[in-house]
């Protein structure tokens, strides 16, 4: 059984016939020889590519990628169909390779942008759009055999986009506007607000008409719907509904009063917070329940709210929103002071005390005999106060002692007489009077002329409590006790003095001490912040208002940045916190910045205090891509151009140089290129790949110097960064010779040796190349060929063609003779393959 080899296929168009030699031996050893001639079946065979070149080239030179213009939007005619250049199909087999026409169907996508028409490729100019469709589209051209689809070869092409001036097909816009400032073709324009002030709750939307015309006269109007962009409101000023709390209220717990704040925005959520309160020691019996200031004792029983000793309390209340709408408005805040007033109500007495009591009662004694004196406070002032026995009635009374006449004039007296006349060495005390100083000396005035000493007392009530003496009766300010202008403009009490020696004369008295206003240090600085400050501005912006809380009704402040954050800030006029212009803010490195402001007050005291104002994030571009070429150095980029090394014999698709670019925000970027011979470069990721061969030699009117230029840009999606130019630097590699054409390719049959010669031509790509023949091979191997003369080359320069690009220049060595030294016969030898080997000749 004869078979074929696996690996060695069989091809009907290289060798239609096999012929083979068989032996057949016998036991014996006797040979027999026989030669058989075995055909070659021809089997349909799929193409193997699809190709398209220029009409007109002779040198059918495959074209990869081609260039089309887009059909400007303003043109008032049908585009015309676009002529690529001739479709071929090739195909093993020689009855379809060289049917005409071809028999193939052919398939283009995608539909409606290109197609095939008597094996011409056209382009549909009308589906093409440089804005939207960016520089290129990937044509794909499937051919299928007409007498077996399922035989077919699909390759893709790159078309190329011409970007043409069209005019504005629409104003759109891209934020808050009324005035537009640029828009050119193509470009995004800027609209500018004119200074107004915007509330969305007032009017949201605006209609504004605008028309863009660009340089070549061309224009478009539309009528722009405007939406104002909600922000967030800060709530209104706090308030309460009640600001009276009785003394000493027992229904607890007791609320005060509903605080009560509005927001423009809907939807927002109000809360409520105690930020300080003043007296501070009061601060544990009050409590926020939502909005409703609370008052409630129960926990704490030793703190006591009293009209008397605290008649007021100062509240710093601060309302705050729930923020948005949006994603990035945080929430925003008012505080304010709220006063809340102690009402006053009848106290009972306090302190029953019998003082100067005898030790004992004599058993027996007279109805009079003195026992002691009975003493009793009370909070509330003005008041008279009556005394009853409730147990011990039987044995005892309460008498009211009346003063003895002295009978001969003051320092005559013969009987021991009560003070008549208790008063005050002084009638004043500074506010903030130290605990321990002494203030005034409680002075009595006796007729006794013996002189009588005295021992007074304070009573409970009034503003005693704030009080204490000291011995001999001097008045000082109690310990852990304040006096403070602004809460007492006066001091009252009631004192009880009597003769030393005899506590039975005594005489009370209501005192008063005003309380003299000394100019006090303000207690807090407080810094009202606007909205976050974005980071990128063109002018300056108020950051906030500076205000004191100060005890001092009237007084009159100086604010001092003592930490300007660098520069970054200043105060107007009317204390407001400004923000420079220029001041250098970084929303990604810190979003919240600091700086100190001092305040001082006619009291001369410094107080200060550190604030905080935040930067809002602003969409900025990336930076200028920076390009890194991969094969090789640049050289001198001294020119702001950097230049990429490509050698000539670079493949489309390789990776020339790398693109980096950096987003403040840290959002993605993405690269576009553009520029005079861009079409020479693609993008792919963050890569620049070749697109269209380069050849030193020319072939593009940019290419002439060996230099192709072009621009690139990086995007964040909304802003596009600065540009960085680069060119290409082509590098003259040493090719090999592109082509080898001889002629002719039929031969007569028997003709003698030597009559028969083929002429042989060799392009090169390279100019000012040289060629020569150094090896012949054929296939049967045993044809006798030699050379009879080497070619002779002619450099030929790039030359410009009919749609003005440049051919290529290149080297045609011709004149080279080969000599066929045997006969041929037909029957024997119908074909045989000529292989040529050229080179250029070392140097």
């Amino acid at each position: 059984m004869l078979l074929v080899k696996s690996a060695v296929p069989l091809n009907h168009e290289a060798n239609p016939v096999v012929t083979t030699s068989i032996s057949s031996i016998d036991n014996n050893g006797a040979v027999v020889t026989s030669t058989f001639n075995i055909s070659v079946a021809d089997i349909n065979e799929p193409p193997t590519d699809v190709v398209v070149h220029a009409i007109n080239d002779t040198s059918q030179q495959l074209l990869q990628q081609f260039l089309v213009p887009e059909q400007p939007a303003h043109a008032t005619t049908a585009a015309q169909p676009w002529l690529v250049g001739a479709v071929r199909v090739l195909d093993p087999d020689t009855a379809d390779a060289t049917a005409d026409p071809h028999p193939f169907v052919f398939d283009v996508s995608p539909a409606g942008i290109a197609y095939i028409e008597n094996q011409q490729l056209f382009v549909d100019r009308s589906a093409l759009d440089f804005e939207s469709q960016s520089s290129f589209v990937i044509i794909n051209v499937t051919a299928r055999d007409a007498r077996d689809s399922s035989l077919a070869v699909s390759h893709q092409f790159t078309l190329l986009v011409q970007d043409l001036n069209e005019s504005p097909s629409s104003v759109v816009p891209n934020g808050v506007s009324f005035h537009l400032r640029a828009c050119a073709p193509g470009h995004r324009g800027r609209l500018a607000h004119p200074g107004a002030t915007l509330n969305y709750e007032v009017r949201s939307v605006f209609v504004v008409t605008v028309t863009a015309t660009d340089q070549g006269g061309l224009s478009a109007t539309s009528q722009i719907l405007v939406s104002v962009q909600d922000r967030n409101d800060a709530p209104t000023t706090p308030t309460i509904t009640s600001n009276r709390l009785p003394e000493n209220t027992t229904a607890l717990p007791f609320v005060v009063g509903t605080l009560q704040a509005t927001d423009e925005d809907a939807s927002q959520m109000l809360q409520f917070a105690i930020d300080s309160i003043d007296p501070p020691h009061v601060a544990p019996v009050f409590a926020l329940d939502g909005a409703a200031l609370v008052y409630d004792n129960t926990d704490s029983p030793d703190v006591v709210v009293s009209h008397e000793t605290t008649p007021t309390i100062a509240f710093t209340i601060t309302v705050q929103d729930s923020g948005g709408p949006g994603d990035n408005d945080p929430p925003l805040s008012t505080t304010t002071d709220i006063v809340v007033r102690v009402v006053d109500s009848n106290d009972a007495p306090q302190g029953l005390v019998l003082i100067n009591a005898t030790a004992a009662v004599p058993e027996n004694a007279v109805a009079g005999t003195f026992v002691g004196t009975l003493a009793v406070t009370g909070e509330d002032m003005g008041e008279t106060i009556t005394f009853e026995i409730l147990l011990g009635g039987e044995f005892l009374a309460v008498a009211t002692p009346q003063p003895t006449a002295c009978s001969g004039g003051a320092g005559l007296c013969t009987a021991d007489v009560p003070p008549y006349l208790l008063e005050l060495s002084t009638s004043s005390v500074a506010e903030n009077t130290p605990p321990g100083i002494p203030i005034a000396t409680i002075v009595a005035f006796d007729e006794d002329r013996s002189g009588d000493e005295h021992t007074c007392q304070l009573l409970f009530g009034g503003d005693s409590a704030l009080l204490s003496l000291l011995p001999p009766n001097t008045l000082t300010v109690a310990a852990g006790m304040t006096v403070n202008f602004e809460e007492r403009a006066s001091l009252t009490f009631a004192v009880w003095c009597s003769d030393v020696n005899d506590g039975t004369v005594f005489a009370t008295a209501n005192l008063t001490l005003d309380v003299v206003d000394v100019q006090e240090p303000p207690t807090a600085v407080v810094f009202a912040a606007s909205e976050p400050v974005p980071e990128v501005r063109s002018q300056a912006i108020v950051l906030g208002t500076l205000s004191t809380i100060d005890e001092d009704a009237q007084d009159s402040t100086i604010f001092v940045l003592s930490d300007n954050d660098g520069g970054r800030l200043t105060i107007a006029q009317t204390n407001e916190v400004v923000i420079l212009a220029d001041a250098p803010l970084d929303f990604e490195t810190q979003p919240a910045r600091t700086f100190n402001v001092t305040a001082v007050d006619l009291s001369g005291i410094p107080v200060s205090r550190q604030f905080t104002y935040e930067v809002a994030d602003v969409n900025e571009p990336p930076t200028a891509p920076t390009i890194t070429p991969t094969l090789g150095n640049g050289g001198d980029n001294s020119s702001d151009v950097t230049i990429i090394p490509v050698p000539e014999t670079t493949a489309v698709g390789t990776v020339i140089a790398t693109l980096a670019s950096t987003d403040p925000e840290g959002t993605p970027v993405s690269f576009v290129v553009g520029g005079q011979d861009s079409a020479f470069v693609a993008v792919d990721g963050a890569s620049i790949v070749l697109a269209t061969p380069v050849n030193f030699e020319g072939g593009s009117s940019s290419s002439s110097d060996a230099r192709l230029f072009f621009w690139a840009r990086a995007s964040d999606g909304v802003n596009d960064s600065p540009t960085t130019h680069a060119g290409i630097a082509i590098g003259d590699v040493n090719e090999a010779p592109s082509s080898i054409v001889v002629s002719p390719t039929r031969v007569p049959e028997n003709a003698l040796p030597g009559a028969v010669t083929l002429s042989v031509t060799i392009t090169d790509p390279d100019e000012d190349d040289s060629v020569v023949i150094t090896g012949i091979a054929t296939d049967p191997a045993n044809i006798n060929i030699t050379i009879q003369t080497q070619p002779s080359c002619v450099s030929v320069s790039p030359q410009e063609g009919n749609n003005g690009t440049l051919a290529a220049g290149y080297t045609e060595c011709s004149g080279a003779v080969l000599s066929l030294n045997q006969p041929f016969n037909y029957e024997q030898l119908p074909s045989f393959v000529l292989t040529l080997h050229a080179a250029v000749p070392a140097l």
